[in-house]
């Protein structure tokens, strides 16, 4: 998946203040700087071609040009948003990475541009950390907008669990074949993290608030990779498995087991609710039960 992609972009950052700080700017010089860190580039993987939405990528996307004040706030405030920043969805963002000839990049860029700062949940993430970095180098925005803080939404664990277990999501079983489709080889039982491709696909109106948290739990939480190997590992030589006569079976059985043992593994629930407790204030989400661990 391109997540990766995504993530190594964003982790891009300048750290060189200019000397010139000028003691205010604007609400519209802040968002032209905001917007010039956003833009689509296109990818080919596997002989297709991908457009794929960068925001925070400022060295990839901005025009090359002298260090600002303003240039070096925004770079950091992106940085410090990475973590929340890759599970923002917003809309409008599906057109500007729409497969298929018919808009240049430099529309589509334009695109990904007002989709982001379209989306208060986008603003809400940056403007507050952008003013902390211009507040570091002495200015501040003097127009740009502030948001009331929300109260949290609260949920139950039970209500969150099924959107985080969608993200530890096993990939197809493939069993090597040779020339006369006889087995010729190990299977390979692998699992994957992102927020592309996941058990959301199988939800029937998912939440996009519940999505997201799903995501950042378990992309974030460290030690979901241990347990869902250590799981696998297990589920893998139960007698119902071993004894399915095809991949698509196999498959589906491990997605249905992995999402059931990492639903019931008390541990897990220790590590995501420590994940989702650094992500509260991002996230305005509250699980209830999390506070017992």
């Amino acid at each position: 998946m391109l997540i990766e992609v995504v993530v190594s972009g964003l982790l891009a950052a300048t750290t060189a203040i200019s000397p010139s700080r000028p003691a205010t700017v604007s609400w519209d010089e802040a968002r032209e700087a905001i917007a010039a860190c956003v833009c689509v580039e296109s990818i080919t993987h596997e002989a297709k071609e991908y457009f794929l939405p960068r925001a925070g990528s400022c060295e990839a996307c901005r025009p090359a040009a002298p260090e600002t004040t303003l240039s070096w706030a925004v770079a950091r405030a992106y940085e410090a948003a990475v973590p929340v920043l890759i599970s923002l969805k917003p809309p409008g963002l599906g057109e500007a990475s729409r497969p298929g000839p018919g808009l240049a990049l430099d529309e589509r860029t334009l695109l990904a541009r007002e989709a982001y700062l379209g989306h208060e949940p986008f603003l809400r993430l940056i403007l507050g950390r952008l003013r902390a970095a211009l507040a570091e180098a002495g200015t501040a925005c003097s127009d740009c907008p502030e948001f009331a803080p929300r109260p949290p939404r609260h949920v139950a664990w039970s209500e969150y669990l099924p959107y985080l277990t969608a993200h530890v999501w096993p990939d197809p079983v493939v069993t090597p074949t040779g020339a006369d489709e006889s087995p010729a080889g190990e299977r390979g039982h692998t699992f994957h993290i992102c927020a592309g491709i996941n058990g959301v696909a199988e939800m029937h109106d998912p939440d996009p608030h519940l999505v997201q948290a799903g995501f950042l739990g378990a992309f974030h939480t460290k030690e979901i990779g241990q347990m869902a190997s250590a799981h696998l590992k297990t589920i893998i030589k139960e007698e119902p498995f071993i004894d399915l006569g095809d991949d698509d079976a196999r498959t589906r059985y491990l997605r249905r087991r992995l999402s059931a043992e990492m639903a019931r593994d008390a541990a897990v629930k220790v590590a995501v609710c420590r994940t989702l407790r650094g992500f509260a204030a991002d996230i305005d989400l509250a699980v209830d039960g999390c506070e017992e661990t």
